[in-house]
């Protein structure tokens, strides 16, 4: 079956990941039937699947409309050859007239690798540092809430914060998002720090705020950090935000027992205070800014995941 899967490739497809192109099998189907179907027989005893074969270079194609929503792309799955055709002797083995087998070659979810199409990389991301949605929050303390003229506190207070923000957010949402994405950390976290930090650059003088002390949209303090390119950079927000993996990332080493979105909180935290900060889950903010910090940007973050980040 290997042989006659090989015999019939589309020669005019593209290579790819493992960067055989289909035109080179067909050539060589009579040495290669023996390797696949090797690996084909195993994986199927065995319900196990080499990394390999699961992977796949997900391209965005742009359609039409506003370049910068993701909605007018359509994710291109080119997967390696091999795994293709094992996946198409899985199908072939269903029995007929039952519910179709579902393969265990080429996942499209788990198989997705960081830096090609936005939306296609968080839902991959999301294993990797949690779903900000999903994280509790109690908003903004009144310490936070009070300068910014308003007499409420919690996430109505963060909330209406993040949206007089909004207008000029927008000036770096194209950089946020790039960013985001190649660091595999939701946009809507980076909006919501640039948002607490520098009300989106409005508050800073010639780029600095805290007395001189930090840089930035996301106020990169150059006590600790050597200060890059201009403040509001792709450089800068690259910078910023590979201080928050950092964060979360000893978070994550620090209290491996907690989930993902409580590590990313955490974290979150840590990137205002420093790791060492972070003691206990309900005293997540102790030790931050006005003991909200982490509080605020998530309910800051959640806003901005609802308006398109």
């Amino acid at each position: 079956m290997v042989s006659k899967l090989l015999h019939h490739l589309d020669t005019n497809k593209s290579m790819g990941p493992d960067g055989i192109h289909p035109s080179v099998l067909r050539k060589l189907e009579e040495v290669l039937t023996k390797p696949p179907s090797i690996i084909y027989r195993q994986s199927w005893l065995t319900r196990e699947v080499p990394v390999d074969c699961k992977l796949a270079n997900v391209t965005p194609i742009y359609e039409k409309g506003w370049k910068e929503n993701l909605g007018n792309y359509r994710p291109a799955f080119p997967f390696p050859v091999i795994p293709v055709a094992c996946e198409k002797c899985t199908e072939s083995a269903a029995p007929k007239g039952r519910q179709q087998i579902k393969s265990p070659f080429v996942s499209r979810k788990c198989g997705e690798k960081v830096g090609r199409h936005p939306a296609a990389n968080m839902s991959g991301c999301l294993e990797l540092y949690g779903n900000i949605l999903n994280v509790d929050t109690t908003g903004a303390s009144e310490a936070t809430a009070r300068p910014e003229g308003l007499s409420y506190a919690g996430v109505p207070a963060s909330e209406k914060i993040a949206e007089k923000d909004l207008k000029n957010m927008a000036k770096y949402k194209a950089k946020i998002t790039k960013v985001g994405n190649s660091k595999c950390v939701d946009p809507a976290v980076i909006a919501g720090i640039i948002s607490r930090e520098s009300h989106a650059g409005t508050v800073l003088e010639y780029g600095w705020g805290d007395y001189g002390n930090a840089f930035g949209l996301m106020q990169v303090d150059k006590r600790h950090h050597k200060i890059v390119r201009s403040w509001d950079s792709e450089e800068h927000l690259v910078q910023g935000t590979q201080i928050l993996c950092d964060m979360i990332k000893a978070i994550q080493k620090k209290f491996p027992t907690w989930t993902k979105e409580q590590q990313l909180k955490g974290g979150i935290s840590a990137y205002n205070a420093g790791p060492n900060k972070v003691q206990t889950y309900d005293g997540v903010d102790t030790g931050t800014t006005h003991h909200d910090y982490a509080n605020d940007v998530v309910a800051r973050a959640k806003f901005y995941k609802r308006n398109g980040y």
